[in-house]
């Protein structure tokens, strides 16, 4: 998603919101405008992904088959509190007492702006809460 913001930004002038949401309904319209655009990056990235999976399976055959494993008790044991504490940081963005307010990120007469200090998934599940309304 924020990965997405910055030539939507560029395109549009404002952070994801009802018209992110509606292009959903044309794919092919958007992988045409994402290939006209991103070719070379798009092969590039097809590339090293399948690289990647390629590497981390040979990796992995090769390293299960030379190390003792763990027991599924001690690694389900581990997994949660890892998981928790990322989704909490995620979450609050920072570790203080309180989570940033919305309101005294940016003072502008530019609404860009003034957004800039909100994810941009939670602009977007905000948009979907207005639409359902």
């Amino acid at each position: 998603m924020e990965l997405a913001t910055p030539s939507f930004v560029d395109r549009f002038g404002v952070r994801p919101n009802r018209l992110f949401f509606e292009h959903f309904n044309h794919p092919w319209e958007i992988f045409l405008t994402i290939w006209a655009d991103y070719k070379a990056q798009l092969m590039l990235a097809a590339a090293l992904i399948a690289f990647t999976i390629w590497a981390v399976w040979n990796m992995s055959q090769k390293l299960g088959n030379a190390s003792p494993g763990l027991d599924g008790t001690t690694k389900a044991a581990r997994c949660p509190h890892r998981s928790l504490r990322s989704f909490f940081i995620g979450v609050r963005s920072d570790l203080f007492h309180r989570a940033p307010s919305m309101s005294t990120v940016a003072f502008c007469n530019d609404s860009l702006i003034n957004t800039l200090g909100v994810s941009s998934a939670y602009s977007l599940g905000y948009t979907m809460y207005g639409l359902a309304r």
